[in-house]
């Protein structure tokens, strides 16, 4: 691969009543402390976590060392606006109740308190454990010792949590360090995070009486009740993109074009960092891949047919199983940066598989189908294809000879987002004259494969 240093390209801006006795349905509860009563104090702490340009937000977290991953709120990611990973990691609870998390991020955290700093990645839920504690702690008398900065100074009040911390990093964070307030109240320890408040309250510091009655009564509708069933099963919604994401939206919608024979062309979708990327002619890695290929006289020969092929624009008709793919992420030096280190990778357009093959299973008539060399359908444009230079000769004995690849093309981060995303273009373009195809297209395509079906054949 080789990049023109001399040449640089714009990259992408990233933006920031009432009702019959009938229908009447009752419930009650009741719960009993013993006389000597007490409470768990959890450990809660606020820190900084820092969203993509780098500003700080006040985030609240317990530790809790009893969980294998870390977690924070879908509310809180959506805040940070960093990029989320596909993920769908089963979650196991208290009665292997369990659920699954659909996204991951990376999150960078500060403390508030000391100097520490560091990243960790987390699953993104719709929450964590609700509101800690569950009620108003009195601490009136309660007295801190002096010098004593705490890591949550309104631990004894109900408040939402953002983020939980696991036991991945719990014990790295503590100290040594702790004291005993009295004999009814809990500890303080020192941590990284400043100091924590954790361990058991004890009479008369916790307060309501030694018996708690709750009676709950209830009116409504069957079909209110099993509406919320339904509300229940609902599969999740799509998560609201990022700002990179729509930056790639933005930036498809204002360069793509469709030229004179109806085909996409496409522009790269660059980071700032493009401006960084070396001249790279890695010719070793060439002559490594020739040396495998001559180990090989089978594969050389499928290779040698597909870059031939590939030469000869003769794309739709191939016969040849051997797939290319473009080393884009081979480093240049001296950046250490790669073509794909400079590129975005764009959100994902499509319907998540499991939703298609729950729709391919509704239909009495199925047919599967794929579009044929899909990436090699969409053009390059011509200030972009530079990028996308790579060595080949047939033969030792042939002069070695530097090749522009002149279409979207395997191994490329963004090459994904822009076949999926100019097909959905297509869809919405032919929306009018082709409804069918189109509804086929924007609900029953993944990747380049297509599983769809009708209520009966029809025959033309």
């Amino acid at each position: 691969m080789t990049n023109a240093s001399t040449r640089q390209d714009p990259s992408i801006d990233v933006p920031e009543t009432h009702l019959p006795v009938d229908h009447q349905v009752s419930k009650s509860c009741s719960s009993y402390l013993p006389t000597s009563a007490k409470a768990v104090l959890l450990i809660t702490a606020v820190e900084d976590a820092f969203d993509q340009p780098g500003q700080p937000h006040s985030c609240r977290v317990p530790l809790v060392s009893g969980s294998q991953v870390n977690f924070v709120t879908e509310e809180m990611a959506n805040c940070l606006g960093i990029k989320k990973q596909r993920a769908n990691v089963p979650i196991t609870g208290i009665n292997e109740l369990r659920s699954h998390a659909r996204d991951k991020v990376l999150v960078k955290v500060r403390s508030k308190v000391t100097k520490f700093y560091c990243s960790l990645e987390c699953l993104v839920t719709p929450k964590v454990p609700g509101k800690i504690p569950t009620s108003k702690i009195d601490v009136n008398g309660w007295r801190i010792p002096e010098g004593v900065v705490l890591a949550d100074p309104a631990f004894h009040t109900p408040d939402k949590v953002d983020m939980l911390i696991g036991g991945e990093l719990f014990f790295d964070i503590l100290k040594p360090r702790h004291l005993s307030l009295s004999d009814k109240l809990p500890q303080l320890r020192e941590t990284h995070l400043g100091w924590i408040v954790a361990g058991v309250i004890k009479e008369p510091y916790v307060s309501n009486t030694s018996i708690q009655h709750s009676n709950v009564a209830t009116i409504e509708k069957i079909e209110s009740e099993m509406q919320r069933f339904w509300q229940i099963e609902e599969l999740p919604n799509i998560p609201k993109l990022s700002r990179e994401e729509v930056a790639c939206e933005s930036h498809f919608l204002s360069t793509y074009k469709r030229n004179s024979t109806g085909r996409f062309v496409v522009q790269q979708p660059f980071k700032p960092t493009v401006t960084q990327l070396d001249d790279c002619r890695d010719l070793k890695r060439f002559l490594m891949l020739e040396k495998r290929l001559l180990r090989n006289p089978s594969l050389q020969a499928q290779y040698a047919s597909f870059i031939r092929e590939y030469e000869e624009l003769t794309a739709i008709n191939s016969s040849t199983k051997c797939r290319v793919v473009f080393d884009a992420s081979a480093k240049s030096c001296p950046s250490n940066l790669s073509l794909n280190d400079v590129l975005f990778v764009g959100p994902v357009v499509q319907s998540e598989l499991f939703s298609i093959m729950l729709r391919f299973r509704t239909h009495k008539i199925a047919f599967t189908a794929d579009i044929s060399k899909m990436y090699r359908q969409i053009l390059m444009t011509p200030e972009h294809q530079h990028y996308q230079r790579i060595f080949w000769r047939e033969q030792v004995s042939d002069p070695l000879r530097v090749l522009e690849l002149d279409t979207v093309t395997y191994g490329t981060a963004s090459a994904p987002y822009q076949a999926t995303r100019c097909l959905a273009q297509l869809a919405e373009e032919e929306r009018d004259e082709n409804p069918i195809a189109t509804r086929i297209i924007t609900r029953e395509v993944y990747m380049d494969d297509m599983l769809s079906g009708a209520e009966t054949v029809v025959l033309f």
